[in-house]
């Protein structure tokens, strides 16, 4: 689920290139949280609201698979 939720914070804050470039962030040498991967992509934004944002739209979306 962490990627689908990774994800969901791409796309909602237009990241360029998306999951891609949110993954790069948050792996390998010099990674960082996902917290301060969004303030290093948008740094406007609610990390914390965008996370709790992106963790219900991939729980959405696992149920309605499911379902």
């Amino acid at each position: 689920m962490k990627r689908h939720f990774a994800a969901h914070v791409a796309k909602n804050l237009s990241i360029p290139g998306r999951f891609d470039a949110l993954k790069a962030k948050g792996t390998g040498t010099g990674a960082v949280s996902l917290g301060k991967a969004i303030k290093g992509f948008a740094p406007d934004a609610d990390a914390k609201a965008e996370a709790k944002k992106a963790n219900k739209q991939a729980s959405d979306d696992l149920k309605e698979t499911s379902s």
